[in-house]
């Protein structure tokens, strides 16, 4: 059974491509969780390239239902953004934001000039990144009695689950956490394993 995961970066990642008509283009990878984080890491960007022209974007959030969003932050409609997000997507990848920066050298590029450029920051960009896989993962909570703990061990370690809370009282708690792929089979394991005895809490 394949563990479920997604693919993303742990860092930030900066690629500089050459001048184009005098016009700098400065690709920034970010790492994020929310749309808040959008927010605050554009913020800083724009700190930080204050005399910047053009901070345009595109950010991925997400694993299943995604969040997509993209801005030509004042270059002509669909010349920036887009090609950012069409080079970001088709690397499969969530969980990040795309910032292209651009100094204005003083020469218009035209559309098809500007989505080149883009497109070629992003891919630039991507192309030097170091991409890591997580695992999506979920958590089970379970109550059984004393004498199974020998036999849930088992059935945790068999799908690599980790225990992350214990508790002993009356009976004995787990909070587990482990692959999604493997949330079902794990289930009707333990109940085969524990003859049925096993409480499902969450």
């Amino acid at each position: 059974m394949k563990k479920q995961s997604y693919k993303t970066i742990d860092k930030v990642f900066k690629y500089e491509i050459e001048k184009i008509k005098a016009s700098r283009f400065i690709g920034v990878a970010i790492p994020i969780l929310t749309e808040e984080d959008v927010k605050i890491e554009l913020n800083k960007l724009k700190k930080q390239y204050y005399d910047a022209r053009h901070h345009c974007y595109s950010y991925i959030l997400g694993n299943k239902e995604q969040i997509i969003k993209y801005s030509d932050d004042g270059e002509p409609s669909k010349t920036a953004g887009l090609p950012i997000y069409t080079v970001l997507n088709s690397y499969e990848v969530t969980n990040i934001l795309v910032v292209v920066i651009r100094y204005f050298g003083g020469t218009k590029l035209g559309t098809g000039g500007l989505v080149k450029a883009y497109t070629k920051a992003t891919q630039g960009l991507l192309e030097n990144i170091s991409f890591i896989e997580i695992e999506i993962k979920d958590v089970i909570i379970i109550k059984f009695s004393y004498e199974l703990t020998k036999q849930v061990y088992y059935v945790v370690n068999l799908y690599e689950g980790i225990i992350i809370n214990e508790i002993y009282e009356n009976n004995v708690t787990f909070e587990i956490s482990l692959n999604i792929s493997y949330l079902e089979q794990f289930k009707k394991d333990l109940i085969e394993k524990t003859y049925g005895k096993v409480e499902f809490i969450k």
